[in-house]
């Protein structure tokens, strides 16, 4: 009886009662007739997807990384299906990114299927497709977030203590829902799959943790994304390349001074591995582009497939450059041996 009465004066637009974050009351008219403005406001699509994207930025962060050989970092960025556009929402600098896409659930086989056939395509070859529910309560908690916010901000200033109280109060409601909207999206795409190049994986069969679950998918991608980084897995100081340069007997070489071992001491003689596969891979690049400039060799090696960092492969040209297998071009001059024109060269790319 006592909810039933409650009910029918919540919905007598001639009685000023409403709801206060965990409470109700007596409304002044002023703040009745306030509260008759906030639901009469109109939520528009760019304004639901802006809350949403919000919610879902919360939701990522931190985004999810992983590490190769203990050594490269991985991490996702993380995108969106929004009005047909893909919008980033963090990270669109990642070369690994993951899109979101929600879908109605009776239509959910029908957009899993386009989009494992979207994943196939070179385009994707980067992407994780991340597709979850929808669900009506999910648009409800946006629209409400909406509405409480920007009834807040036309009023806050009013002179009226009750209303200043009142605007306060839909903050706090405001804030209370967007946790639960968070928690609601974790929970639509802990149901979901994640979808990349053709194969489907539930997120729950990882994790009943969202980002844990992404952890260990994003595992598994970076290691076929980055595939070629284990030829030089390895994160070198930046001034490893002066103290090979400066070697005068390549005799002297260290574990710590050559961590790939690239040269090799045989009986009393060092020896340069030429075909070690990372040296084979710099060289066909070479052989194949000619005249390279150390800022387009860096970018092409530092990305996928490969992902060796700079300072690595600048020790790696120093060793080739030592078995006088390239040579460097600097202001119009060739560097052909090793020496201090060659390391004030490779000092930067």
């Amino acid at each position: 009886l006592i909810n039933k009465a409650v009910e029918e004066l919540k919905i007598d637009s001639a009685v000023p009662f409403g709801e206060k974050v965990g409470s109700l009351m007596f409304f002044s008219e002023k703040v009745n007739e306030i509260e008759k403005e906030r639901s009469e406001l109109v939520v528009h699509a760019i304004d639901r997807r802006r809350i949403q994207n919000a919610a879902l930025g919360e939701v990522f962060t931190p985004l999810p990384s992983t590490r190769i050989n203990n050594s490269l970092t991985v991490t996702s960025g993380l995108k969106i299906v929004s009005g047909g556009q893909h919008l980033s929402l963090k990270g669109d600098r990642e070369t690994i990114q993951t899109l979101i896409e929600f879908t109605n659930p009776a239509d959910y086989e029908t957009t899993r299927n386009r989009i494992l056939d979207e994943s196939r395509m070179a385009t994707y070859r980067h992407t994780i497709f991340l597709l979850g529910r929808t669900q009506d309560e999910h648009y409800q908690k946006i629209s409400e977030i909406y509405r409480s916010r920007e009834i807040a901000n036309r009023h806050r200033n009013d002179a009226d203590q009750e209303v200043r109280e009142y605007c306060q109060s839909q903050l706090d409601r405001a804030a209370a829902l967007t946790q639960e909207l968070e928690s609601l999206l974790k929970n639509q795409l802990t149901k979901g799959s994640f979808i990349f190049q053709g194969k489907v994986t539930a997120v729950e069969s990882l994790s009943q943790d969202l980002i844990e679950a992404a952890k260990k998918h994003l595992a598994d991608v970076a290691e076929r994304v980055f595939d070629r980084y284990e030829e030089a897995p390895v994160r070198v100081e930046t001034n490893l390349t002066e103290k090979i340069l400066k070697l005068e007997n390549l005799k002297a070489v260290t574990k710590e001074l050559d961590p790939l071992d690239l040269i090799k001491i045989e009986g009393h003689t060092p020896t340069i591995q030429s075909d070690h596969k990372a040296l084979v891979s710099i060289k066909d690049y070479l052989e194949y582009n000619g005249v390279v400039d150390g800022k387009r060799l860096a970018d092409h090696f530092s990305s996928a497939p490969f992902g060796w960092s700079q300072d690595t492969l600048r020790y790696m040209i120093a060793v080739l450059l030592i078995n006088g297998e390239v040579k460097l071009k600097v202001s119009g001059r060739e560097i052909t041996v090793p020496g201090q024109q060659a390391i004030e060269a490779l000092r930067t790319n």
